[in-house]
C-alpha cells in the first residue's frame, strides 16, 4: 500500500483503464453517494483503497518461467496492449471514486452539505462546484491522503481472483463475478449486449447495476442449447468456468456451440423488434415468455410478419392460460400439486418446468399460427453452380 493524494488520482486519471471485466456498470452510484464521498474527502477523511495492476509490471512478470504458458500469452498480450497505448494501471476497484473525483474536479458535480476543514471548523456549502470552493478548502481537498494498492506480479487471471477476493464480501451481483472471470464467455456477452441496447433497456436502473441484462442472455443461451437444463447461479457459473481452460483471449467456438449462440442472439434481435412494435414498453419479466415462443417458433421453421399482433396475441394467451390454470386447480378435487399446472410454471419463471409451459403456449399457437403474425418459412431450392 502506497500513500498518495488526490492531486496524483487526478493527474495520473488519463494513464488508468477501467477494465469493464473488473468494475461495476456505470450507474451505481446514486447523487446521494456522490455527494456524501465528496463531502467526506474535504473533510480530510480517508477513503478504502485505490486498487490497481501495474500494465508494464505485471507484462514483465507473465514472461517469467514460473508462469504458465497460457497466461503468458493471454497475460503478456493484455498488459503490453495496455501499456502500448499509454495505460499504466488497470483498475480493479474504485471506478466509481475515481471518476467521481476527477468529474468534481472538472466542476461537473456539484455538492451540498457540511464538511469540516483541518482547523475542525465547519463549513456549510449549497450546489458549489470545485471552482467555487475557498481557495484554500480546494487545496485541502487535493491534498487529502488516499491509500494506493498496487499489484505488480499478476496474470490476467490473478487479476479475475483479485477483483473476486476484494469484492468477496461486498453487496456484488452473482453476475459481477461471472464478468470478471478470464473466459471467452464474459467477453461475449459483453459485447452482445453493447450491440443491443433496445434490449438491455428493458431494464432499469437497479438491475442494469446489477448486470441482469447480461445474465439473462446467458440464461437465453442456456435455453436454446436445452429448454429443460437447469438455469440456477450455480450452472451459470460453472458455463462461465468452462472457458477459463481457453482464457479471455481464447477460442470461443472451441468452448461453447456457436450455432446456439447465434441463434440466442437471434432472438435478442427479435425481441428488440417486439420492443419496438409495443405500445407499451416490453416488460423485463416477459423475456421469458417471448423466448420460449420465439425459440419453438424458430425450430419449427416459423418466421414473424407482424410484430404488433404477435405480441398482443401471445401476452393474450399467457393470461389465458394463467387463468384458466388457476381455476383448474381450484376446482380440482384429486389433490393434484400446484406444480402440474401453468400459473406455477409462470410462477418459476426460468425453472426448469418452463419446458412445460414451452410445451402449453406451443400446443395453443401450433394451430393457429396466423392468429399470432406468424407464418412458414419459405423454402427455397438453390440449384448448384
Amino acid at each position: 500500500t502506497r500513500r498518495k493524494d488526490v492531486q496524483w488520482l487526478i493527474d495520473e486519471s488519463s494513464k488508468i483503464v477501467t477494465d469493464e471485466a473488473f468494475e461495476r456498470p456505470y450507474g451505481c452510484w446514486n447523487k446521494e453517494q456522490t455527494n456524501s464521498f465528496l463531502l467526506s474527502l474535504l473533510s480530510g477523511m480517508v477513503s478504502a483503497s485505490f486498487v490497481f495492476a501495474r500494465t508494464a509490471e505485471c507484462g514483465d512478470y507473465c514472461n517469467e518461467e514460473s508462469v504458465q504458458d497460457q497466461d503468458k500469452v493471454s497475460g503478456g498480450s493484455y498488459f503490453y496492449g495496455l501499456a502500448s497505448n499509454g495505460k499504466r494501471w488497470v483498475s480493479l476497484d474504485s471506478k466509481h471514486r475515481r471518476e467521481t473525483i476527477v468529474d468534481f474536479f472538472n466542476n461537473r458535480i456539484p455538492i451540498t452539505g457540511t464538511f469540516t476543514d483541518y482547523r475542525g471548523r465547519t463549513h456549510v456549502v449549497e450546489n458549489q462546484t470545485f471552482e467555487q470552493l475557498a481557495v484554500s478548502h480546494q487545496n485541502h481537498f487535493l491534498k487529502t491522503g488516499i491509500n494506493v494498492v498496487e499489484y505488480t506480479r499478476a496474470t490476467r487471471t490473478d487479476l479475475a481472483k483479485i477483483f473476486i477476493a476484494i469484492n468477496s464480501g461486498a453487496p456484488l451481483a452473482e453476475q459481477h463475478f461471472r464478468n470478471a472471470m478470464n473466459t471467452p464467455l464474459a467477453a461475449e456477452v459483453r459485447k452482445v449486449i453493447r450491440g443491443f441496447q433496445t434490449f438491455a433497456n428493458l431494464y432499469g436502473p437497479a438491475a442494469k447495476a446489477k448486470m441482469k441484462q447480461h445474465e439473462d442472455f446467458v440464461k437465453i443461451f442456456m435455453h436454446v442449447e436445452d429448454e429443460g437444463q437447469k438455469i440456477s447461479s450455480e450452472t451459470l457459473t460453472t458455463l462461465f468456468r468452462k472457458g477459463e481452460e481457453v482464457g479471455l483471449n481464447g477460442s470461443f467456438r472451441s468452448i461453447y456451440p456457436l450455432q446456439i449462440w447465434n441463434s440466442a442472439i437471434t432472438i435478442v434481435s427479435e425481441l428488440q423488434k417486439i420492443a419496438g412494435a409495443k405500445s407499451k414498453k416490453l416488460a423485463a419479466n416477459k423475456v421469458l415468455l417471448y423466448v420460449i415462443v420465439l425459440n419453438r417458433a424458430f425450430e419449427k421453421g416459423y418466421r414473424i410478419t407482424d410484430y404488433t399482433k404477435f405480441s398482443e396475441a401471445l401476452e393474450s394467451l399467457d393470461k389465458k392460460l394463467e387463468k384458466d390454470s388457476s381455476a383448474a386447480y381450484g376446482a380440482d378435487q384429486k389433490g393434484t400439486h400446484k406444480t402440474n399446472f401453468y400459473f406455477e410454471w409462470k410462477r418459476q419463471n426460468w425453472g426448469e418446468n418452463r419446458r412445460f409451459r414451452a410445451k402449453a403456449l406451443w400446443k395453443a399457437i401450433k394451430g393457429n399460427v396466423g392468429q399470432f403474425g406468424m407464418s412458414l418459412i419459405d423454402s427455397v431450392e438453390v440449384e448448384e453452380l
